[in-house]
């Protein structure tokens, strides 16, 4: 065989390998899946699609349940809807449904490494590249505790009579895939406690409401051996329940529980922006604010 066809083969062969071995790295990058819970349309779509406009895909991925689905326009929503649909009702374990069924499909992809959920009235403060590079240096997941009501603390159904068993969180949580494996392992368990034993139980004794936020920090603390090792008590989500105004200068808030927010200054904003948060909820769909601010800082 001619020494010229040898060469050429030998370099051809190179070059296959080559682009083998960095279509491999490109594809195995960690990604961020991002979890959708919405009645229908996101209050803000602009800032969402905005914020994910110039981003390389193979660092996220993006599932998406509705409750009103048939009435979806969105196109990152609505491109991304799980198959599985969930009739939910607020305060009730079907909300923890959805969430597990994010989860169960989102853990399909082997190289998603965050789990991180957000709401219809969510936006995000900080650029994507921002979250990126802190999740990718963490190890732990972010549920942040909430104090729980008197009247739950007689929760202790079947939990071995031990007052710390029980926790509350907020659901806006953000999760690594070991926690998320050991939440879809525990489905079972979550039902017998959340779901079952509440029906079954006289309702004025142990009256319990938004199951969604007790599950995984209970689940959780039942499985890790040491807890506090392996969650940041805070979430990445600003949720504020009072004192709503961001920065003591101006009433800027719609009273509710949590604060929803019907104009944001830019100095606000600001604050906001160079706080420790990533995203804030919840904003009004009329909600008054400079987004020509958050677009410029996602390019960043």
């Amino acid at each position: 065989m001619n020494i010229y066809i040898i060469l050429l083969i030998v370099l051809i062969l190179l070059y296959i390998l080559k682009k083998s071995v960095t279509d491999n790295f490109t594809t195995n990058t960690n990604k961020i899946a991002f979890l959708f819970i919405t009645y229908e349309n996101h209050s803000k779509y602009n800032l969402i699609e905005k914020y994910f406009e110039n981003i390389d895909k193979s660092k996220y991925t993006i599932y998406s349940h509705a409750k009103n689905s048939k009435n979806v326009t969105n196109p990152l929503i609505k491109n991304n809807l799980i198959k599985k649909y969930i009739d939910s009702k607020w305060g009730r374990f079907s909300i923890y449904e959805i969430m597990y069924e994010l989860l169960r499909q989102a853990y399909k992809d082997p190289l998603n490494k965050y789990f991180l959920f957000i709401s219809d009235s969510t936006i995000p403060i900080k650029s994507f590249n921002n979250l990126y590079t802190y999740l990718m240096n963490n190890n732990k997941s972010f549920i942040e505790s909430m104090n729980i009501p008197k009247h739950q603390t007689n929760l202790l159904f079947k939990l071995q009579e031990k007052s710390d068993i029980l926790k509350k969180a907020s659901q806006w949580v953000c999760l690594n895939r070991k926690h998320t494996k050991i939440l879809l392992d525990s489905y079972k368990k979550a039902f017998e406690l959340f779901q079952t034993e509440f029906k079954t139980l006289p309702s004025i004794k142990f009256n319990i409401t938004i199951p969604d936020e007790f599950v995984i920090p209970t689940i959780l603390n039942l499985t890790l051996e040491n807890y506090n090792d392996e969650i940041i008590d805070k979430n990445l989500t600003i949720v504020k329940w009072k004192n709503c105004n961001i920065n003591n200068i101006e009433p800027i808030i719609k009273k509710s529980s949590p604060c929803e927010y019907l104009e944001i200054t830019d100095s606000e904003l600001n604050t906001l922006i160079n706080g420790h948060h990533f995203f804030i909820r919840k904003i009004n769909k009329k909600c008054i604010l400079n987004e020509n601010i958050l677009i410029n800082l996602f390019d960043k």
